[in-house]
């Protein structure tokens, strides 16, 4: 994969449980199955989240976001539209949902720039995907819950991650490195970079 400037220059938000939350649009719920992968880059490759080797200890309480835009398949988007959330731990509430991401295949023009946001490093625990599919007919929204951590207890960790959408088979993408920047690759894709903040 050819290196990527994930620090983007744009603007900085500083969100935490309850702060910039955002209603979410009632979508079905996806299929058994999910059709997103989160990856993370571990010893030098993208492995799935789940699959990744421990990081060096971090005690840092905030961490920067560094959000690239989606990457379309070369062959033209696979999803019609995609809207990513944040999703922040509130004490004694449900779930704080932060903006993060906008795409829209019909309006290319308005999705969303690089950017940044800082997070609370113990709160930060999901991403809520909402999305269409580009060639359903029924234009069904669809949505998913991603958790950013491997397990159920520990907090977000610094490193490169992509978020990987459906294939063009609507099954989840086999997505490796070589892949990213393959002009063959059949599925969306966003890039995201977590790190200590300085």
């Amino acid at each position: 994969m050819k290196r990527r400037q994930f620090l983007g220059a744009g603007r900085v938000a500083l969100v935490g449980a309850g702060i910039a939350a955002l209603p979410l649009r009632h979508a079905a719920a996806s299929e058994a199955a999910p059709r997103f992968r989160l990856l993370r880059r571990d010893g030098g490759r993208l492995r799935p989240l789940v699959d990744c080797g421990a990081q060096p200890a971090c005690d840092a309480a905030r961490l920067v976001v560094h959000l690239q835009p989606l990457q379309p398949a070369p062959g033209g988007a696979t999803l019609a539209r995609l809207r990513l959330s944040a999703m922040f731990d509130a004490l004694g509430a449900p779930q704080s949902p932060f903006h993060m991401l906008h795409f829209s295949a019909a309006d290319p023009a308005g999705t969303t720039r690089p950017y940044r946001f800082m997070a609370a490093r113990e709160s930060l625990r999901a991403l809520q995907i909402e999305y269409s599919l580009h060639d359903d007919p029924a234009d069904t929204c669809r949505s998913e819950r991603c958790s950013l951590v491997a397990q159920p207890f520990a907090a977000l960790e610094p490193g490169d991650y992509v978020l990987a959408g459906p294939a063009r088979d609507r099954l989840a993408a086999n997505a490796t490195d070589g892949l990213l920047d393959d002009p063959a690759r059949d599925f969306d894709y966003v890039a995201f970079r977590i790190a200590v903040a300085g």
